[in-house]
């Protein structure tokens, strides 16, 4: 009897051992479930909905990306203007698409800013607002260089023939003499960041967020099923618990 009680009990202490164990596991499954079940409850008292979450490693865990590719830019009576990712940005907001343009700078013009190359031009406010664009029905030929001569927005071509706008920016004459051209300059952190907030739009609601950690689909595609997991662990604790208890009320008869 002593050999066969001393066998049970030898069970009864590893049964506890793996009963902590899974638990401890367990237990931090159950904290986030159990945040973020109550946070979704709450959905509209805490207004998830509303709320926009933007930070880069989260929109990057998404997929969801800023500029990647590299970023050609210039600055032009304060106003940055850059081409990334085949679009062109003023003030860190995107003004247009820049298939076939080689960006060739930007220069400030009378009122206006001159921005853009190859084949399209963009004729924007200090502020960074589009006014017009401009493309090859208009431009004299594709851009290689822009610049400017006394208030006048002048381009060259590949061809190197060099031609100036009107005041409006509407017509262009080739003309000759000294031009002050557009330099290439390397683009501040702060319009970096911009050009990225623009490319990642507004963000991802918190609702779907905490959504998605409460399914466990954040934590990548293994999520769902560490999820599964861990029910099974509350399965096989709520068990051995429930073994455990009745082995000790059955010794103590």
């Amino acid at each position: 009897m002593a050999e066969r009680g001393n066998g049970n009990g030898a069970r009864l202490y590893t049964l506890r051992r793996w009963h902590g164990r899974i638990g401890a596991v367990a237990a931090l499954f159950v904290l986030l479930l159990s945040v973020t079940g109550l946070a979704l409850n709450h959905a509209e008292t805490l207004d998830l909905y509303r709320k926009q979450v933007r930070a880069g490693w989260i929109m990057d865990w998404y997929g969801i990306r800023g500029v990647e590719g590299p970023v050609s830019a210039a600055e032009a009576r304060g106003l940055w203007v850059a081409l990334a990712d085949g679009h062109v940005f003023a003030a860190g907001r995107r003004i247009g698409d820049a298939d076939g343009t080689a960006f060739a700078g930007a220069a400030a013009a009378g009122d206006v800013v001159v921005a853009g190359g190859g084949d399209r031009l963009f004729v924007l406010t200090p502020a960074g607002e589009l006014v017009e664009t401009l493309d090859e029905t208009v431009l004299p030929g594709t851009v290689a260089r822009i610049g400017v001569a006394g208030q006048r927005a002048v381009i060259e071509t590949v061809s190197g023939r060099t031609f100036a706008a009107d005041e409006a920016v509407t017509s262009w004459r080739e003309a000759g003499g000294p031009v002050v051209w557009s330099e290439p300059a390397e683009l501040p952190a702060e319009e970096r960041k911009a050009l990225d907030d623009a490319l990642r739009g507004e963000g991802l609601p918190l609702y779907r967020i905490v959504l998605d950690i409460h399914a466990g689909r954040f934590f990548t595609r293994a999520g769902p099923f560490a999820m599964d997991l861990a029910a099974l662990a509350l399965i096989a604790l709520s068990a051995s618990g429930l073994w455990t208890w009745l082995r000790q009320k059955r010794f103590r008869r």
